[in-house]
């Protein structure tokens, strides 16, 4: 899960797993100034082989960790340093983070894949003549 320049967004209860560099990131955006802000990373279950679980490059303003299973970040203690309840606070830059984003966002030669189309039910409530 990537929050790229996000503002305002959760990441909540979800499982993360067989990622090669970040489970959970949180950077600031491609072009310049486009800080993340006020992001919430809570209750998730991350197991990444190799990397970090859960990272923040430090852009921004509270952007927050907390209640989360996992084994490394980056910062460490991302939760101690940026807990959810210790808000407001002002991230500190982590130039390892930062720069690994911003070069994997801005290659231009990574491949482009659209993802599938999720699997819907075939009939859905309310839907015109769907007797659910």
């Amino acid at each position: 899960i990537w929050l790229l320049g996000a503002k305002n967004n959760v990441a909540l209860e979800n499982t993360v797993g067989r990622n090669s560099r970040y489970g959970i990131v949180v950077s600031q955006g491609v072009e310049e100034g486009s800080a993340s802000t006020n992001d919430r990373v809570q209750d998730n279950l991350v197991q990444s082989p190799s990397g970090y679980d859960l990272a923040w490059d430090g852009v921004g303003d509270n952007d927050c960790f907390s209640g989360n299973s996992f084994a490394t970040s980056a910062p460490a203690n991302i939760e101690l340093l940026y807990g959810c309840d210790d808000r407001p606070f002002t991230g500190v830059a982590n130039e390892t983070v930062g720069s690994d984003a911003r070069l994997t966002a801005a290659d231009p030669s990574r491949p482009q894949v659209e993802p599938p189309l999720p699997r819907r039910p075939r009939c859905q409530r309310g839907a015109p003549g769907c007797d659910l």
